[in-house]
């Protein structure tokens, strides 16, 4: 007695059919609900961004506590204003990509144009013609 094992039917014997409907079914589920985990992610990046300044604003009397001058207090500002620029400028890019996720839009980067308008000999590297009076001077 042998067994064939060279078609999938074949193989999985009766239940092929209707597990291959239900995996597939799961596939079409995950991809509909891709919008939904977009602004759940997003949500929570939000809440992690409060969650981090409502620490460093807790911080600040113990903080304080250790400055002994005025360039010491100068600088634990300067601390805290840095910090809390850099985590709202990563949140607000991770909430970004996030938003990008549920509106559908595909996060490729963007190709820079390449633009050289010095001119050598006559020509522009870019290879357009300079303009008749001379003045081609154009912003990059």
């Amino acid at each position: 007695m042998t067994a064939n094992f060279t078609s999938q039917a074949g193989s999985a014997g009766p239940y092929f059919a209707p597990l291959q409907a239900y995996f597939e079914g799961l596939g079409s589920l995950t991809q509909s609900m891709s919008p939904m985990k977009g602004l759940a992610r997003s949500q929570l990046e939000i809440m992690g961004f409060w969650s981090r300044r409502t620490q460093a604003y807790l911080e600040i009397p113990t903080r304080l506590q250790q400055c002994r001058t005025p360039q010491d207090l100068f600088n634990e500002q300067a601390r805290f204003w840095q910090t809390a620029f850099e985590q709202y400028a990563e949140a607000s890019r991770r909430v970004t990509e996030a938003w990008a996720q549920v509106g559908g839009v595909d996060q490729q980067p963007v190709k820079a144009t390449a633009r050289d308008y010095i001119e050598f000999g006559g020509e522009a590297l870019n290879g357009t013609k300079p303009r008749a009076n001379g003045h081609d001077r154009r912003a990059a």
